[in-house]
């Protein structure tokens, strides 16, 4: 039933601007994420310009976030919350969207555990194609901190 919900949202052309993008993507994100018990924190301006997204950006752009949700949802069993940030740069113009974990120091409770490190998924080449397919770049990987980054923009 969500997949045909997010099917014939991505085709409705009153879904393609930046303040409906981003109510989808709230929620989405409490949809999925709130029964886990990961808090979620939104980090957007104030005020979005009713900037019009194409279809594809609009369905790529949602599609990672799914993508990147899940991910942590099935990898990150440590994160406690989940840090999204949707901004514009205006030189040149363009949409990023970034999604951070934040992860509880399990090592420190248990010394011998080993993080597991999955490399056979296809998730984050998914994602990287797919923002390239709208001409945008796509970065994912660990921090410093522990986290885990999904960074990707998007020419408008």
């Amino acid at each position: 039933m969500r997949q045909l919900n997010d099917v014939v949202w991505s085709l409705d052309a009153h879904n393609d601007t930046l303040p409906q993008l981003l109510d989808r993507l709230r929620d989405y994100a409490y949809e999925v994420l709130a029964p886990s018990g990961l808090h979620i924190k939104f980090e957007v301006p104030e005020t979005l310009p009713t900037t019009h997204l194409s279809l594809a950006l609009r369905r790529n752009l949602y599609l990672i976030y799914k993508e990147t949700l899940h991910n942590v949802l099935k990898h990150a069993a440590g994160a406690s919350w989940l840090r999204v940030r949707l901004s514009l740069e205006s030189s040149p113009s363009r949409l990023l969207l970034e999604i951070n974990n934040e992860v509880v120091p399990v090592l420190a409770a248990h010394p011998t555990a080993v993080p597991y490190q999955r490399r056979s998924g296809h998730g984050l080449r998914n994602i990287t194609q797919r923002a390239v397919a709208v001409g945008g770049t796509a970065e994912c990987g660990p921090q410093a901190d522990g986290s885990f980054r999904v960074r990707v923009q998007f020419p408008l």
